[in-house]
């Protein structure tokens, strides 16, 4: 997981399932879909498709400072499965 000073959004146009924490939630989105990470709020996604997912990743201000957590929300779900 990381956080950053600028806001954040993702546009996936295609029908690709990706999982996303955001905070302490957890969840599975397919797309076609826009997600919006508002300003310092811990967040990581991984890929559920046998594709390469492309998304588009959008900065909305020229801020890119960011810290990476040693947290990693998938690895207990990976594990479980």
């Amino acid at each position: 997981m990381h956080t950053h000073l600028g806001e954040e959004a993702h546009v996936l146009t295609s029908d690709q399932k990706v999982l996303y924490a955001l905070g302490d939630k957890i969840f599975e989105l397919t797309g076609p879909y826009i997600v919006n990470i508002p300003p310092m709020v811990p967040h990581s996604f991984q890929n559920l498709d046998d594709e390469v997912a492309e998304l588009v990743v959008i900065f909305p201000t020229n801020v890119w400072e960011y810290d990476v957590l040693d947290y990693f929300p998938f690895a207990e779900k990976s594990g479980a499965e």
